[in-house]
């Protein structure tokens, strides 16, 4: 396992899908804001060295309030982030500290990940260069052919649902962003950048707990997720 290792958390999505007017990360569930619920499960890996948090630029003060008394000094910095996630990564990429080995790359909107599957990312990222956690989906998959109206049933043994973390050798993954911001490229994660210059990213089993809350029904089931106790604030 590599003895240097940064955690970005992108946290500067608005959250518009969600009712209420305040951004995902900063509501509270189970007692505790979904920022904090990630931030807790990055502190509990001892090769995780130091965080960085990319907020909105309006909500700076915010987060960085927020991190005081949950983690040590010194551990985690804020930064404002851009308009689109992979400006935001880039702008934390940039206060990633110099001698950091690896980078993993966590959504703040994926609250409940575990010490565990940070571990295994970064462990597969050492030894590979690259590494995401993915899931296998459970419904039927089927491709639409745009000029032909056929539709085809893809097989799920060969599909996998992108999830974070994701974690790269930190040289990777910075050729892998100045590239794709010198020509315009956005991607939907880290792993497209990476993969458009020819590297490989290796899967790591995640979870389906390790859900992506974006809509008021993903917060339902966030929630009774919790009220059940299948998941808790370390």
């Amino acid at each position: 396992m590599p003895k240097n290792v940064c955690a970005i958390i992108a946290a500067a999505g608005k959250g518009e899908r969600l009712p209420g007017g305040v951004a995902k990360q900063f509501r509270v569930m189970g007692g505790v804001p979904l920022l904090v619920w990630s931030l807790k499960a990055f502190a509990a890996v001892k090769d995780v060295k130091r965080i960085v948090i990319g907020t909105a630029p309006g909500e700076v003060q915010a987060a960085t309030d927020m991190v005081k008394g949950i983690l040590p000094d010194g551990m985690a910095g804020v930064v404002a982030g851009g308009r689109e996630r992979q400006e935001t990564v880039k702008l934390c990429l940039d206060a990633v500290p110099p001698d950091a080995e690896l980078v993993v790359i966590h959504d703040a909107a994926r609250p409940f990940v575990t010490p565990d599957l940070i571990r295994r990312t970064i462990k597969t990222a050492a030894a590979r260069g690259a590494a995401t956690a993915a899931v296998r989906p459970s419904d039927t998959v089927k491709f639409e052919h745009a000029t032909r109206g056929v539709k085809e049933n893809l097989d799920r043994e060969r599909l996998w649902l992108i999830q974070t973390p994701q974690a790269f050798r930190k040289d990777l993954l910075v050729k892998a962003h100045e590239a794709a911001a010198a020509q315009g490229f956005i991607g939907t994660d880290d792993t497209a950048l990476v993969e458009r210059m020819g590297g490989s990213v290796e899967i790591v089993r995640g979870s389906e707990l390790n859900l992506k809350i974006t809509t008021e029904a993903d917060w339902m089931i966030a929630e009774a997720l919790v009220q059940a106790g299948k998941v808790k604030p370390l």
